[in-house]
């Protein structure tokens, strides 16, 4: 499972714009955009979550998500579905 901090931690180095005085709930709940994420951040946090954390993200997804917490909530969903039950 993926906590906001670690995403926070991975959309720093992907766009570095992050005010660091934002608390993690007012920068989980804000929106990508007002974070100063264009496409190019997106593309970097996109292969930042896939060679730290093995997540996968379907093209084009995170740049349809609004907020940093909805991406959040897609990296777990997808960590979730690639561990094996058992």
């Amino acid at each position: 499972m993926m906590t906001g901090e670690q995403l926070r931690e991975v959309m720093v180095e992907a766009g570095g714009e992050v005010d660091a005085a934002l608390d993690l709930d007012t920068f989980l709940d804000a929106e990508l955009d007002s974070l100063g994420y264009d496409s190019l951040a997106l593309l970097q946090t996109e292969a930042l979550l896939k060679n730290r954390y093995g997540v996968i993200v379907p093209d084009g997804a995170i740049a349809e998500l609004g907020r940093a917490r909805d991406l959040l909530t897609l990296a777990n969903d997808r960590l979730a579905a690639s561990v094996p039950e058992g």
